[in-house]
């Protein structure tokens, strides 16, 4: 019994941890290698690729809205940079397209903006699939602290991909898979 009490504490810390240095730090470790902006593959063939298990805070949509600066439509142009933070939190940068601001209150200034995201092509996190070049998304979005970047707020409760021009967020956490960009337009207006 206490081994699994000790255990489960350890688990949480760890997990603490992590999350307290994925939101509060920004700085920069280049990788070796990292994806090119100009292909969706790694420029290094032998790379292993890592799937991690991580918590990440859970949100619902009316929480989502109220954590978020910026809410936008937009598309993955590019990805700039992948790198590892405090040696070992990887994070990717993408370069997102604004088609469709739904709520400013940070008051971007360009139609393009940097995006981070946790996980790289050498380690990405369950039910959090990167982002993809060339994909549609509605991302819920805070201004880092430290840089021009926004962070996805809630991670992957954050994060909804747009198909045939309705939700499929990969978790589908929020239960709002299926609803039309109008539906779900109304839904975080209210």
């Amino acid at each position: 019994m206490n081994k699994k009490i000790i255990l489960t504490a350890s688990a949480i810390i760890v997990t603490t941890i992590f999350l307290v240095s994925i939101f509060f730090t920004d700085e920069k470790m280049p990788m070796n290698d990292y994806k090119s902006s100009e292909s969706n593959s790694v420029t290094s063939s032998n790379e292993e690729v890592i799937e991690m298990s991580a918590s990440f805070p859970s949100f619902e949509i009316d929480q989502l809205v109220e954590e978020s600066e910026l809410i936008v439509l937009g598309n993955i142009e590019s990805i700039l940079n992948e790198y590892n933070e405090d040696g070992n939190v990887p994070f990717s940068d993408y370069a997102l397209n604004v088609e469709t601001i739904l709520i400013d209150n940070s008051n971007v200034t360009s139609n393009t903006i940097t995006v981070k995201q946790d996980g790289n092509s050498s380690v990405f996190f369950e039910n959090h699939p990167l982002l993809e070049i060339d994909k549609s998304y509605i991302l819920f979005l805070k201004k880092s602290s430290i840089s021009d970047k926004y962070i996805i707020v809630g991670g992957p409760s954050g994060k909804f991909e747009l198909d045939n021009n309705k939700i499929a967020q990969a978790n589908n956490s929020i239960g709002m898979n299926g609803k039309t960009i109008d539906e779900f337009v109304k839904i975080i207006n209210q």
